[in-house]
């Protein structure tokens, strides 16, 4: 978050929150950019990969977020992909509660720290999109399941859609 905190100053209206260790399909851009609400986080359906942010839902809006699905009480939407839309009220209200939490540390979480806290007070919708072919890159195991099974299926299925 004090990356993103960093930008503010650049930020002068909505936005799209991308993760900079991410592949993924061209849809999930189109997906996120075609929902018709100003806020929206994409997930997907499982994905083992290991690492995973599950996304508990009440309704159309997110309520919580965690790596460990026993902390969450609400139903699981879906595994966060790192992709948004992000309105600008909806990035004052997590600058405000990213101010509170670097009295503490400047690690904070843009995700569980902020984004979940801002929805308490403002919705931030959701899209699933179940059968998404996406990896984070964080390892050297994150790397080989991106090169050896993601991007080769990407590449097969956006070659079939051309």
């Amino acid at each position: 978050m004090y990356s993103l905190y960093c930008a503010r100053e650049e930020i002068d209206g909505n936005f799209l929150l991308l993760e900079s260790d991410l592949i993924y399909e061209q849809r999930a851009l189109e997906t996120v950019l075609d929902f018709p609400e100003d806020n929206v986080i994409l997930l997907s359906g499982p994905t083992n990969a290991g690492d995973e942010v599950y996304v508990a839902t009440s309704g159309k809006t997110i309520v919580a977020m965690s790596k460990d699905k026993t902390k969450l009480s609400n139903p699981i939407a879906g595994e966060l992909v790192g992709i948004s839309k992000i309105s600008k009220p909806l990035f004052e209200i997590m600058l405000d509660r990213a101010r509170i939490k670097f009295a503490n540390s400047l690690k904070v979480d843009y995700e569980t720290d902020t984004l979940v806290d801002a929805a308490k007070s403002y919705p931030v919708y959701y899209k699933v999109v179940e059968d998404l072919l996406w990896s984070e890159i964080d390892d050297r195991q994150h790397l080989l399941r991106a090169k050896e099974e993601i991007y080769p299926a990407i590449d097969k299925k956006e070659r079939i859609c051309q």
